[in-house]
């Protein structure tokens, strides 16, 4: 096992005086917008997600996303407080609850993993991260339910679409990141992101959302822009786990979305062409199966699945204790190698063991089961689904939910999508009622 060093040594710097008012400024700003309209604050918490910016108040990590969210609480109780809620029925509820469960059942299995973590610190940084998987469910929830207007939401995930994409393209032939091709180092664009991967992953989410706008409405220019912006990007990660998973949730909302499919699936196709024309290696990588074998801390997935494997059976019902296998994995793996397992259901089996994998297995579930209904009629619920079903695949053979960015944004949107099946529920109920009265 690696020393049991505290990552906050290494993390962002301790709150001052300029950070806290830009915090103060940003916490009453979305307060302000849920108060007058939720659907504004929903729109602010889609723009601030991949732009994180964190410091630390003690032992405290304080982030714009958590600021964001609680001003959308505090904004939304106060729009309750003023306003009678719409007239929704325990029972409408029904695929939100059944992802509360998954929430639920998550945050319990992560929380008995406590009494077999040897950092318990790591431990709770993974309860903490659900905390705020579960704010930012309920907040989308209850703002969708209060206010179903998607104008706000269309314009700042086309916008946040755009500039995510623009500050990544402007990193070619300078990122950081880089992979071995034809005997050249070939460049991997992340842009306000941490990694190709992660960058990838989270396109996984904004490209399906932003077609199935695209779809059910006019396709605007804007939107056609972003969604160029976003498939060429894409293709310049070379992630090839991201491509292929996010185009499949993108082949679900074409293929089952209503509207004009022909000028987004021209967009799109037109956005993956011109990235293969500015990076012809990405052809060759994105046809490659192979992995690099100098993975440095990274490692492969043959060395990152055995270590888990080998962890999980040293503890098998339990794990080895939630957020630290990253930790851990020196003790079977070789020296240095320090990441994810690079596989969702095997990282949780690792650190929870049997009890963990058997809620991983159930949100999956529960994420796509939830919005099986009404897949045709609703643009977030067709979205919701597709992304949710890309993510699970994808999460086979990496783990872009370990990055808060990309586990915000999905759980975001899963709560949007339970409101307007909330809504629907409400409104099938009523017309039921209206005809036999």
């Amino acid at each position: 096992m690696l020393f049991p060093i505290d990552p906050r040594i290494f993390g962002p710097p301790h709150l001052d005086g300029v950070s806290g008012a830009a915090f103060l400024l940003l916490l009453l700003g979305v307060t302000w917008l849920a108060a007058v309209r939720p659907s504004f604050a929903v729109a602010a918490l889609v723009l601030v997600d991949p732009f994180d910016y964190a410091r630390y108040l003690g032992t405290v990590q304080i982030t714009s996303e958590k600021v964001a969210v609680l001003g959308a609480i505090l904004g939304l109780a106060w729009f309750y407080a003023r306003r009678r809620p719409r007239n929704v029925a325990w029972r409408d509820v029904r695929s939100a609850r059944l992802l509360g469960v998954a929430l639920l059942a998550l945050i319990a299995a992560t929380a008995v993993t406590y009494f077999q973590a040897e950092l318990w610190w790591a431990w709770r940084d993974e309860m903490v991260k659900l905390q705020d998987d579960a704010a930012i469910f309920l907040t989308a929830l209850a703002a969708g339910i209060a206010d179903d207007d998607l104008g706000p939401l269309e314009r700042a995930a086309s916008t946040v679409l755009i500039l995510v994409s623009a500050l990544a393209i402007s990193e070619e032939g300078t990122a950081r990141s880089v992979v071995a091709m034809s005997g050249a180092l070939v460049p991997r664009i992340a842009g306000p992101l941490d990694g190709p991967n992660h960058l990838s992953g989270y396109l996984q989410i904004l490209i399906p959302l932003v077609a199935g706008l695209t779809l059910f409405g006019r396709p605007r220019v804007w939107l056609l822009i972003a969604l160029f912006m976003g498939s060429l990007t894409d293709v310049l990660t070379l992630s090839r786990n991201g491509l292929a998973c996010g185009a499949i949730a993108v082949a679900i909302v074409v293929g089952l979305g209503s509207g004009r499919r022909l000028p987004v699936i021209l967009t799109l196709f037109s956005g993956c062409a011109f990235g293969m024309a500015i990076q012809p290696e990405s052809l060759l990588r994105l046809g490659s199966t192979s992995q690099e074998q100098n993975a440095g801390t990274v490692g492969t997935r043959a060395i990152l699945w055995r270590a888990a494997y080998q962890l999980w059976r040293t503890h098998p019902f339990l794990g080895i204790g939630a957020g630290n296998f990253e930790f851990e994995i020196s003790r079977v793996g070789p020296a240095g190698v320090r990441t994810h397992a690079n596989d969702w259901y095997l990282q949780a089996l690792a650190e929870g063991g049997i009890p963990l994998l058997a809620a991983t297995l159930l949100t999956a579930y529960a994420s796509i089961a939830s919005f099986v209904r009404g897949l045709r009629e609703d643009p977030l619920v067709l979205s919701a689904f597709a992304v949710s079903v890309g993510l699970a695949l994808a999460s086979i053979l990496d783990y872009v939910l370990f990055y808060p960015k990309i586990v915000d944004a999905w759980w975001l949107l899963l709560g949007l999508a339970s409101a307007r099946q909330v809504l629907r529920a409400a409104r099938l109920r009523r017309g039921a009622a209206e005809d036999t009265g």
